[in-house]
């Protein structure tokens, strides 16, 4: 039987294999934001594929971040124009950018957090 000694190491164990591996997520997160607004600036800048940018200030405002909480780490993208909700549902959603883009990277992020968990 273990003492009570053993039962702690096993809980700092537990604990410190746990702090590793949110760091990893959230290191993980903050590649993949950088990795899909470069995609995003990408695909904008050579073809304009997303929007006809009028001024350009809606691709210029756009940004990803990566986030953690207590239950969740993840990366957005987003930009901050008052009327990119527009840009993104107008024409049924013929030029939307955001969730073609959200849709491409997810399953890639998903597969590589599964790997860290």
């Amino acid at each position: 039987m273990g003492t009570a000694q053993d039962v702690n190491k096993v809980k700092k164990n537990i604990a410190s294999s746990y702090h590793r591996k949110r760091a990893a997520l959230f290191v993980l997160s903050l590649d993949f934001a950088g990795r899909i607004i470069n995609d995003f600036r990408q695909i904008q800048e050579g073809s304009e594929l997303y929007w006809n940018n009028q001024t350009g200030d809606a691709a210029k405002t756009m940004f990803s971040e990566a986030f953690q909480n207590d239950n969740e780490i993840g990366f957005f993208l987003s930009h901050y124009e008052r009327y990119g909700i527009y840009l993104e549902l107008a024409n049924d959603r013929q030029n939307e950018a955001i969730r073609p883009l959200i849709l491409k990277w997810a399953p890639r992020f998903y597969k590589a957090a599964k790997e860290i968990v």
